[in-house]
């Protein structure tokens, strides 16, 4: 199977959700005032929450992409002929 260039983006976007996250989470140590510091881990935590939702997005869309492609070629999910199958 060929790379899909939309899955790619999406793991390369991910990926840079949690590189943030990280830096977030570094600069988030740098401040003394509790304010401060609360909002940028809270922007840190946006971040992971993001990546892992992309990342379950894409999962599901992988799941589309199977069940279509069974049902273009004549099967169910679980590899049943579909009854009205030609």
């Amino acid at each position: 199977m060929s790379p899909d260039p939309v899955i790619e983006r999406a793991i390369k976007l991910r990926d840079r959700l949690l590189d943030c996250a990280k830096e977030f989470d570094f600069n988030a140590l740098r401040y003394m005032k509790l304010g401060a510091r609360e909002a940028v881990e809270e922007d840190a935590k946006a971040c992971r929450e993001a990546a892992e939702m992309m990342a379950k997005l894409g999962t599901e869309v992988t799941r589309l992409r199977l069940g279509i492609q069974h049902f273009y070629y004549g099967r169910n999910w679980n590899g049943e002929a579909r009854a009205d199958a030609k």
